[in-house]
């Protein structure tokens, strides 16, 4: 599962689930909340790539998924492509694709599965090993700052030039 319980879960133990789904949806929405908020005044093709790159993540961490969902993580790399190009936000889009990237291999499938000599088994018990399986969920955390970082950003897209080519006017630029 790629979503933000099971992370809940390891981090606060003691917590029932259904605390850990309404903490979940709560963290959710305020995000959601923020990042909307963030983009309000922007009427670029570049907000708009933004806020549905936004939502895919959101939908990932706050809805139950399989690995095969993150496929929607398409929307963050294609806007970390397109603002590659922006100086602004290269560093932003770099640390985007590399988050985005942890889900080219089936790491926690690997690690899951590997085999624990008797004397080691302990080791699958700790805080840091349940932690390295759930790997794709502080990547999606990573992506998800990098976005809202993206957004509240006022470099070149306020000042006129779209990063994503010609704004919604129709105008060319």
């Amino acid at each position: 599962m790629i979503n933000l319980q099971p992370l809940l879960h390891v981090i606060l133990p003691d917590q029932d689930h259904s605390s850990i789904d309404i903490l979940s949806y709560c963290l959710g929405g305020v995000t959601g909340i923020i990042l909307v908020w963030a983009l309000r005044r922007r009427e670029d093709r570049e907000a708009q790539l933004l806020l549905y790159a936004g939502r895919s993540v959101l939908t990932l961490l706050v809805f139950y998924n399989r690995i095969y969902s993150a496929t929607l993580l398409i929307l963050p790399v294609a806007w970390a492509f397109a603002a590659y190009r922006s100086s602004g936000l290269r560093t932003i889009a770099a640390v985007v694709i590399a988050a985005a990237a942890v889900f080219l291999v089936p790491g926690a499938a690997a690690l899951g599965s590997v085999p624990y000599p008797p004397d080691l088994q302990w080791v699958s018990q700790t805080l840091w090993w349940r932690l390295l399986l759930l790997h794709q969920v502080p990547a999606l955390l990573i992506i998800l700052a990098g976005l809202l970082a993206a957004a509240t950003y006022r470099g070149a897209t306020m000042a006129g030039e779209p990063i994503l080519g010609n704004s919604t006017s129709g105008r060319q630029e």
